[in-house]
C-alpha cells in the first residue's frame, strides 16, 4: 500500500478527515491547526509532517529573537523552520516500510503541537 494511502487510513482512524491536496495530505488538528503530509512520489519511504503558524512579526529583532527561540527548543525530532510570517515545526523521517506509519504518526502529531505552543508561550514571554 503506498504511504499517502496508509497515512489516510491511519488519520481517518485517529478521527481526522484529511484530503489529498496535490503533493500533500491536509488535515485539522483541533479545528484550527492545519498539518500537512507531504508526499515525495519519487520516495515512497520518506515521511514529513509538518504544522504552521501565523505570526506577525513587528521588527527584523523579533524575527531574531524567533529563530533563537526556534533553535533552543528540544522537543525530540521536531525541527523549525521560519519563512515569512509562519513558523512551522516538522517531523521527516525514512521509513522501513509504509505500516511504519501506524506506530508513529499520532505520537508525531502530538509532538510537534507541543512544540509549537512551546514556541508561542516563549516568544509571548520574552
Amino acid at each position: 500500500m503506498e504511504l499517502h494511502q496508509k497515512c489516510m487510513e491511519c488519520l481517518k482512524k485517529e478521527g481526522f478527515d484529511p484530503i489529498i491536496n496535490e503533493n500533500c495530505i491536509e488535515f485539522r488538528v483541533n479545528s484550527s491547526s492545519f498539518f500537512w503530509i507531504h508526499i515525495d512520489k519519487k520516495d515512497e519511504l520518506y515521511f514529513d509532517l509538518f504544522a504552521g503558524i501565523r505570526w506577525d512579526f513587528s521588527d527584523e529583532a523579533e524575527i531574531i529573537k524567533a529563530l533563537k527561540i526556534a533553535n533552543n527548543i528540544n522537543v525530540k525530532a521536531v525541527k523549525f523552520r521560519i519563512i515569512g510570517d509562519c513558523v512551522y515545526a516538522s517531523v521527516e523521517m525514512f521509513l522501513g516500510n509504509t505500516s511504519d506509519i501506524d506506530k508513529f504518526l499520532k505520537r508525531s502529531i502530538d509532538t510537534i503541537k507541543v512544540a509549537l505552543n512551546i514556541f508561542s508561550s516563549d516568544m509571548d514571554n520574552e
